[in-house]
């Protein structure tokens, strides 16, 4: 029998005791067969549940492995289908330990990097949110933002990659704790009821340490950059030989080899400024206001 419960324990991967710098099966390979349904390891869906609806029973395949992969066998996919209405059913996955709780996790990163790929229909909006927990949250759906939060952040897509692209989740610290646990969350469609076949494919997920580049380490290189946030006009002072401004998409929006650039064109938002110079490349996270 395919019910709800059955999928209710989830055997997701590594123990929720073992800490970790690295979301287990952040790469996608580790999957589990539960009666012909397949779930990745350490991760959870209830659009791969079964459940009788009206006496007839309903099974909702919307997190699927696929071997249209970026990195290794196996990525992510996830499609919006038609329930036992006919309506779509977006897709929501959620990270979670063997006993549904929150996965034990101590790293401290500067940014969650992924691949994905986002065939739209309609308006749909695709996102991935990272939230790194205090110790203490029993329950990864509902821990307080304003008190349970060590760290968060989050990337959204509004519009088609038919290829797959990179992408950088910057997270923001709002506490000194130490980290205990860990929650991503990935949907394919984040506003509204969805609409049928938008796909989005997650793939090659690895937390990034220290490759966002301080001040000091700026100062270290001969260069500095301001002001950040920045309004319309970056400066950089320095000898460098160009400069990429990178959505958290991971799309070159500007290059530019002069020691002022103009940002005023740009979304308010989260940026990575790739600064080249002859010996090295330093990603700089900027603040676009």
């Amino acid at each position: 029998m395919k019910k709800f419960l059955l999928l209710a324990g989830l055997a997701l991967g590594l123990s929720p005791a073992y800490a970790q710098d690295q979301h287990p099966n952040s790469d996608f390979e580790d999957w589990t067969d539960f009666d012909g349904y397949m779930l990745p390891d350490s991760l959870a869906s209830f659009e791969n549940i079964c459940a009788s609806i009206n006496n007839v029973e309903v099974c909702r395949e919307g997190l699927e492995r696929t071997t249209d992969a970026n990195t290794g066998t196996y990525a992510m996919k996830l499609t919006n289908k038609e329930d036992a209405s006919g309506d779509p059913t977006p897709v929501t996955v959620f990270s979670l330990s063997d006993d549904f709780g929150a996965i034990t996790f101590t790293g401290r990163p500067d940014s969650l990097s992924g691949s994905y790929k986002f065939l739209q229909e309609g308006q749909d909006t695709a996102s991935v949110y990272v939230y790194l927990l205090k110790e203490g949250v029993a329950d990864p759906f509902d821990f307080d933002e304003n008190t349970d939060l060590v760290a968060a952040g989050f990337v959204e897509w509004r519009a088609d990659a038919t290829e797959y692209t990179q992408f950088y989740v910057p997270l923001t610290y709002l506490s000194d704790d130490p980290v205990a646990n860990i929650m991503i969350v990935a949907s394919n469609s984040e506003d509204g009821d969805g609409t049928l076949g938008t796909t989005l494919y997650l793939d090659s997920f690895e937390f990034i340490y220290g490759a966002v580049t301080s001040d000091e380490e700026m100062a270290d290189a001969g260069l500095e950059l301001f002001p950040n946030p920045v309004q319309d006009m970056l400066n950089i002072n320095g000898d460098f030989n160009k400069v990429e401004i990178l959505s958290m998409e991971g799309e070159t929006v500007l290059t530019s080899t002069d020691s002022q650039i103009n940002l005023s064109e740009l979304n308010a938002g989260i940026y990575i400024a790739q600064i080249h110079t002859d010996n090295s490349v330093l990603p700089k996270k900027i603040i676009v206001d």
